[in-house]
């Protein structure tokens, strides 16, 4: 099981800057590297190949845990707005630690004009041994 560390804590704002939740900063980077090749920087995804992300039910749901779900797990076979998407989506669980998947997953939920409320390090351990 991949645990948070201490060694991804961002550096201190610049003085004067505003402050900024810890995850914005991996969260973007994650996102840069793992899913924006697929869902794009812009989150509309690729049709009829990879599902957008903006706008997404499940990224702005209340409830995150289908959303913590389908990055630690993976999604192939599912429909998804009425489409069939032909890739799936592999698993991230062994790559990312619950640090990662928190601040990707919030990066994803206050992108793109979304709302959602965020997801924290613990919400992503508690979801790791289930399903």
């Amino acid at each position: 099981m991949r645990t948070a560390s201490a060694s991804a804590s961002p550096a201190p704002g610049a003085a004067g800057a505003v402050s900024q939740p810890s995850w914005v900063a991996l969260g973007k980077q994650v996102y840069e590297n793992k899913c924006a090749a697929c869902h794009q920087l812009t989150g509309e995804g690729l049709p009829g190949v990879f599902p957008p992300l903006k706008g997404s039910a499940v990224v702005t749901s209340a409830d995150p845990t289908e959303h913590i779900r389908t990055v630690l797990r993976g999604l192939a076979g599912k429909a998804i707005g009425g489409v069939a998407y032909a890739s799936a989506m592999p698993a991230f669980a062994d790559q990312l630690t619950d640090e990662e998947v928190a601040a990707v997953l919030n990066h994803e939920r206050t992108s793109w004009g979304h709302q959602a409320p965020p997801v924290a390090p613990p919400d992503v351990m508690a979801r790791r041994g289930k399903d």
